[in-house]
């Protein structure tokens, strides 16, 4: 979770991407430290240095609970298609849950059908 809270300023709103039906978006970057993310891997991943991230915090009063997180974890880490954008980790951190996805620096499918569009 440290690495997570450092990456994305603690979560400052300057971080801040967006919003989404569990919890808030934040972007931030990972600088590789030569070891395994254990808490944060599915598959052992490697971060590159400072690898650009979007970091889904879970709202922990909202409806997603353990069991959903875990369900989301597993089915994104089975799913691969060029139209998706990809998980990269997760962190289950005492009541924290979090989620890592690749950066998307164009924006979100539902940016462009709506006209949202802030390119960062």
């Amino acid at each position: 979770f440290r690495e997570l809270a450092a990456a994305t300023k603690n979560f400052r709103p300057e971080s801040f991407l967006g919003e989404g039906g569990f919890g808030h978006v934040y972007k931030g970057q990972l600088e590789s430290t030569g070891q395994d993310f254990m808490s944060l891997s599915v598959l052992d991943i490697w971060f590159l240095p400072l690898q650009v991230v979007a970091v889904k915090q879970l709202d922990r009063n909202g409806l997603q609970g353990n069991r959903e997180f875990l369900v989301e974890v597993l089915m994104l880490s089975l799913l691969h298609h060029p139209n998706l954008v990809n998980l990269i980790g997760y962190c289950a951190d005492g009541d924290q849950r979090l989620l890592v996805y690749e950066f998307m620096p164009l924006g979100s499918l539902e940016d462009h059908l709506h006209g949202n569009i802030l390119v960062l």
